[in-house]
Parts: C-alpha cells; structure tokens; sequence
C-alpha cells in the first residue's frame, strides 16, 4: 500500500510504495527525497538514522562556520563524529576553506547493516553513496562554491571491491584527512612556557580572548565573560586576578607606558589604572552613532587606534581620548572589511582585513598603511598553503624587526615587512590574540584556553 508523504523541497505529494528503497524521486521539483523514517522498511530504519542525524549536525557546524562561531563548530564536530580535538579543528578548517574532502576511508560495517548477498550489498552500498551524496551536495557543496568540489570529493572514493566492514558515517569526509594541522616545513621552536586549561582557578582561561604586556614583562589575561583579569609575571607565575565587570565582554587589551590600561569591551573603549584596576572612565566617542569597536593597538607616541567594526574604519585617538583622524575602507581598492590592527616601531598600519579579488572571490589579506594613514600595500590571500590564510584570520602583532604576526587556523605565521613569509609557530589551538614584551618575545592566548611564549629572535633565519 502506497504512502503519502510531503517533499520538503517544494511541497509536492509524494508517494512511497513501500518497496525496499529509501529515495524516491520528486516528479515536480526533480528532488532526490530520502524517505521519512516511519516509511522506510524495517531493517534500514535503524542502519541509516545515524547518517541522517550526522548530516543534520553538519549543517549546524556549517551555519557556526558561517557566523564565525570557530569553537562551537569545533566542539560539536568533535562529539558528533567521535573524534580527536585535532581532527575536529582539522575537519572544521577545512570546511571554512573550502576545501575538497576524500571519502577513501568510507566504508560498510557488517556490524550495523544485515548481512545478505551480492545483489543487497550492491543495493545497501548504492543507496549510502546516494544519501552521501545528497548530504554532500545539500550541505557541504554550498559552503565549498560549486559542483567542482563535489566532484573531487566523489571522485576520491577508493576503487574496487572491498569487504563490508563499517557503516558511512560523515567524519569519515571531513575528519580523516591525510596529513596534520600544518605544513612538513614548520618551524620547531618550542616555546619558552605554555600554561592554562579551561577552568576558573588561578592558572586557568574560561574562553580568554584578550592579552597584553606592560613595561616590566607582567603579562595580562582577560577571560572574555567570566569578569577576571589574571596577572603573571614575565616567567608565567601566576601574581594576582583582578575582578572585572562580568555584564561586559572583553575583547582586547592594549598598555600605554603611562600606565593606563585600555580595554574593548562590549564594543565600548575604558581605560583602568595599571597599578590599581580602578576604572578611569570610558572613552567617549561621539564622531558617529554607528559604532561598535573592535580590536586595538598603541602607536610607540600612545596614541590608541581602534576598528570600528561597523563602519570598517580605523579611528585613531590622542592620550586625551580625542579623535586625531578616521581612516575609512573606502580608501583601500577591492576591500571589504577591516577586522584587527596592529602598528609597528615607525607607526606603519596593519590591519587585518578582507577583499576581492581580480575573480571578484573573497580573499582574507593583511592591508597596510603609512604612518600618515595612507593605503600602501595589501598581501596574503585564503588557502591552506603557508604564506595563505586558512579559515578565519584571529590575531595580528609586529615585533621590533618589523616582522608581521598573523594567526589562523595554520598556527603563527610570520612575514617580513613586505609580506614574505618567513616561518610558522605551532600551538594548540588558534591565537586569539598576540603580543610583545619588551624583550622581543611573542605572547599569545589560544581558543584551547592556553598562554604561549616564544622566542621568535631565531625566526626567517
């Protein structure tokens, strides 16, 4: 007896014959429609329900990637597919990239499908290819720019006959990947200390996204919401915590050599004693109602440049708080955002940012600018090659010999100051912010909730 069920794609009636087979094909729309559950025979509903679940899972991972939620993707990445933190950032930094994915490890499982002849092998193994390649097509294709991917995905399938042994599952396309985080070229500099887990003790980050050095090598950490600010000395020791406004997010943090202590917090500039904590007052800014700062940076002279992520400009403020000068995207050819900045020795601009290129695709570029404001250059694009971008650009610092920190989903990379690639620090994680003492050592946080410092002076030699 014929059932009747609704396409989801465009509302057309449907009708499953109950024969043993788990698409049907839409006669309106031209849809390949899986089978709702309770229709499917009885010995797929449990084989396949894994899959479906999985897919629906990937989707949520997608939208996270879209809305820049790296972590949250990550972690339901990992718990859906069972896999190593490794290989869920792996998986995870691919997708944001875009890359093709290898099905070669996909395979049957005796253990979950019925065992039967030739003829329902073939069937099974057809019917987990065509809801494979639904998922791929519906989910995956979209976030990778078109039917090019797919192909190179379905066309890494290991050919041959092979014996039944697991049942498909997801991670298997994204997760178990040939080869690690980085290139075989990376760098080998351990660095000097890594400390930190997640956690609410001393020692420990809850999702800390902010760091910055004063004038005597004390390193300060702030969790993002948790309202703490911890303090270490130069060797890492733990000193102290200071309480923090838990109703603000914190984002970046910047230390003149004045002693004042700049923070972005829920899109808003404060500045806080050094010595004490005590809140100064909030940087007030009224060039625009539509405004909402991002990341920070100090010029050698103190003056304060903020992103004002709403605008994609650069405003740059004096030691007073007053605005000195408004740098606007509209002066960089092909941009389309600004996103965090950093400055070097001779007042030179970095900012991370975004930008077309000549195929008008979105690319993730370092901009850089004179001292006076002036667009100069821009250099990088995305890809998973050093010297690329991969996924989301989270943090961007310049030591003293002008070379230019950028951290993504490859580690740190370094540049020299007209954008060469040099080298790559590795951590756990990616740096969600980066920043020098006045030795010359590279500070930085990562999305693992853990503090790194190097020695970068070997770095490009």
């Amino acid at each position: 007896m014929a059932e009747t069920f609704t396409c989801p794609n465009c509302a057309g009636n449907l009708q499953h014959d109950g024969g043993d087979h788990l698409t049907v094909q839409c006669p309106y729309c031209n849809s390949t429609v899986i089978v709702p559950e309770n229709l499917r025979p009885h010995a797929h509903q449990q084989n396949f329900a894994p899959l479906l679940a999985q897919s629906q899972n990937l989707q949520r991972i997608i939208q996270h990637i879209n809305n820049g939620q790296m972590d949250e993707a990550v972690q339901l990445y990992k718990s859906t597919y069972g896999v190593s933190q490794e290989d869920a950032v792996d998986g995870v930094r691919r997708l944001s990239a875009g890359l093709s994915l290898a099905t070669s490890h996909i395979q049957i499982s005796s253990a979950n499908v019925t065992k039967a002849g030739g003829r329902a092998g073939c069937l099974i193994t057809a019917v987990i290819l065509i809801i494979t390649g639904i998922i791929v097509a519906s989910v995956v294709v979209p976030v990778l720019g078109g039917g090019a991917a797919l192909w190179a995905l379905l066309s890494s399938a290991d050919k041959g006959d092979a014996p039944a042994v697991n049942i498909p599952s997801i991670s298997t396309m994204v997760a178990e990947i040939p080869g690690g985080l980085v290139a075989e070229s990376d760098t080998a500099v351990a660095p000097l200390f890594t400390i930190g887990e997640r956690g609410i003790n001393p020692n420990q980050f809850n999702d800390a996204r902010a760091l910055a050095v004063d004038g005597n090598g004390v390193i300060y950490v702030a969790d993002r919401q948790s309202g703490r600010l911890q303090l270490f000395a130069s060797d890492g020791t733990y000193q102290t915590t200071w309480p923090w406004d838990k109703e603000k997010y914190t984002d970046d943090l910047e230390i003149d050599r004045k002693g004042v202590l700049y923070a972005e917090q829920s899109g808003s500039l404060y500045r806080y004693d050094l010595t004490t904590g005590e809140l100064l007052g909030e940087m007030a800014y009224t060039e625009d109602i539509a405004v909402s700062f991002g990341h920070l940076a100090l010029t050698l002279n103190g003056e304060l440049l903020a992103i004002n992520s709403v605008r994609n400009t650069i405003v740059r403020f004096d030691q007073k708080g007053l605005v000195l000068q408004t740098i606007s995207m509209e002066t960089v050819p092909n941009a389309l955002g600004f996103d965090n900045v950093a400055v070097d020795g001779l007042g030179n601009i970095y900012v991370v940012g975004t930008a077309k290129d000549v195929l008008g695709d979105r690319q993730d570029v370092i901009f850089k600018f004179t001292p006076e404001g002036q667009f100069a250059s821009q250099f990088g694009s995305s890809g998973d090659e050093p010297g690329t971008f991969m996924g989301i650009v989270s943090s961007i610092a310049v030591d003293g010999r002008g070379r230019i920190y950028v951290g993504d989903f490859l580690g740190v990379q370094v540049f020299d100051n007209n954008g060469r690639y040099l080298d790559l620090l590795k951590m756990e994680g990616v740096a969600r912010d980066l920043a020098f003492n006045d030795q010359g050592e590279l500070l930085a946080i990562s999305s693992q909730d853990k503090l790194y410092k190097f020695d970068v002076s070997q770095l490009g030699e």
